[in-house]
C-alpha cells in the first residue's frame, strides 16, 4: 500500500498539462480521537484522546476549480502518566504518522472568500507504548480516509488562509497488549491552513 501511495504521488506531479499552479500548504489542526475497545474508558486512555497535528501538502490546481495534492502528516506525541512523589510510576504514549493523496473542490463566493470540500486517502502508522517496570509497544499500519469542509480567504493572488473541519477514519487501528485493548478509530479535527500557489 505504501508503494501504491508513493507511486500515486509521483504520478500526480507528472500530470502537469492539466494544471495551472503549484499548490503548497502547511496545516495545523486540533481535535480528538474516537476511541473504542475494552480499555477505552480507562482514565489514562482517555488522556490520549486530544490530538494536535501538523500537515504538509504539495500539489497542483486545475482550470476547473479543483486542487490535487500529496500530503504527509504528523499526529503529535500524546502521553499520559501517573507520578507519585515526583517519580513516574506508569506512562502511556501514542503517536501517528500519515502519508497520502487528496483532492478539493474550490467554490469561489466572491473575489476574496471561497469554500472547499474535499476527500483524502492515505496510509497511517500508529505506535502505542506503555511503561510500568519495562516498556511494551505495538505498531499498526493501515488505510485512512478523510472528508473535509473549509472556508478560505484569498489574502493576495497567491496566498490564502483557510479554517475548516476534517473527519478521518482509520481502518483496523487496534492495539492489544497484556494490559490494554484499545482502538483509535477516527479523528475529528478543526484546522488552520496557510497556502501558497505559484
Amino acid at each position: 500500500m505504501k508503494k501504491f501511495v508513493l507511486g500515486a504521488i509521483a504520478a500526480l506531479f507528472s500530470i502537469s498539462s492539466y494544471a495551472n499552479d503549484t499548490y503548497i500548504a502547511v496545516e495545523l489542526g486540533s481535535g480528538s480521537y474516537s476511541i473504542s475497545g475494552t480499555s477505552s474508558e480507562s482514565k489514562f486512555i482517555q488522556d490520549l484522546k486530544d490530538i494536535g497535528v501538523i500537515n504538509l501538502k504539495i500539489g497542483q490546481t486545475s482550470d476547473e476549480n479543483y486542487r490535487y495534492y500529496g500530503y504527509i502528516q504528523h499526529g503529535g506525541h500524546n502521553s499520559s502518566e501517573l507520578i507519585v512523589n515526583g517519580i513516574t510510576q506508569f506512562k502511556l504514549k501514542f503517536v501517528t504518522y500519515e502519508l497520502g493523496l487528496g483532492a478539493d473542490y474550490v467554490h469561489e463566493l466572491n473575489d476574496q472568500f471561497y469554500l472547499t470540500a474535499g476527500a483524502n486517502l492515505g496510509v497511517y502508522n500508529s505506535d502505542f507504548e506503555y511503561t510500568v517496570s519495562n516498556t511494551r509497544s505495538t505498531s499498526n499500519t493501515g488505510l485512512s480516509t478523510g472528508l473535509g469542509l473549509g472556508l478560505g480567504l484569498e489574502v493576495t493572488d497567491h496566498f490564502g488562509i483557510e479554517l475548516g473541519y476534517r473527519y478521518t477514519h482509520f481502518f483496523s487501528n487496534e492495539h492489544k497488549t497484556d494490559l490494554y485493548d484499545v482502538s483509535f478509530d477516527a479523528s475529528n479535527m478543526g484546522y488552520l491552513n496557510l497556502n501558497y500557489t505559484f
